[in-house]
């Protein structure tokens, strides 16, 4: 059973009270051209086991022969599975809102391991900002190299203001233990693309390089303003 707030209460009761009363189809009962139109196909995984005479061998590969002097045989059964189609009568009402509360069940199923899944690495993942050689030491030169080329900031989530119906990034800046939410453009990502950057952290590489460019300014500006409220001239 999925969890039921008010956004989905208020969508059941909406669709008890457009689909109540009615066929498959759509009609009312009363003008139901058709009463199959209360009937629906449903298929279900079956099993059934078929039975296989198999005459008996010894070590030898002789026939086993019974007290009647007869060749002896066991009679094996094989699983085998099948698709069986059901006719089950229904109504408009009670096959949607099913449909309904499975799509939900698998909604939060899938909320829940996404939430799960980022926890364990936000858990387990080593959050350094300068990684050194396993092996080996830096040169000055490469050393300066290394630290010039490491990233400003680490997106770490996308999420939606739902206030402002926007999407925005969750940054930490590389350089000390801070964060920033940065105003994404509002139609930057679709439907879509919002739910798999949300739960899945798959961009595009152009909306990617959008983001980057949002986040890099939103981070200069930050650290623009910090330098002259810490250090005044």
């Amino acid at each position: 059973m999925p969890k039921l707030d008010d956004n989905r209460r208020t969508r059941l009761v909406q669709v008890f009270n457009e689909t109540n009363g009615k066929c498959l189809h759509g009609h009312n009962y009363s003008d139901c051209p058709d009463k199959s139109h209360d009937f629906r196909l449903e298929s279900k995984l079956e099993r059934v086991a078929i039975p296989k005479i198999q005459l008996c061998l010894n070590s030898s590969g002789n026939y086993i022969l019974n007290r009647s002097g007869l060749r002896d045989y066991l009679e094996v059964y094989t699983v085998v599975k099948y698709q069986a189609q059901y006719l089950v009568k229904d109504n408009l009402r009670d096959w949607t809102i099913k449909k309904l509360l499975d799509n939900w069940t698998e909604y939060d199923r899938q909320e829940k391991n996404a939430d799960w899944k980022s926890e364990y690495e936000i858990r387990h993942k080593l959050q350094s900002d300068r990684q050194y050689p396993l092996t080996g030491r830096f040169s000055g030169v490469a050393k300066d190299i290394f630290y010039d080329s490491q990233p400003v900031f680490y997106l770490e989530a996308i999420c939606f203001d739902a206030i402002r119906s926007i999407p925005i990034a969750k940054i930490r800046l590389a350089s000390r233990q801070e964060w920033l939410l940065v105003d994404l453009p509002k139609n930057l990502f679709s439907k879509l693309g919002l739910r798999k950057a949300i739960r899945y952290n798959k961009i595009a590489k152009t909306v990617q390089t959008i983001i980057d460019n949002a986040c890099l300014q939103a981070v200069k500006t930050h650290i623009l303003y910090f330098s002259k409220t810490v250090y005044p001239d």
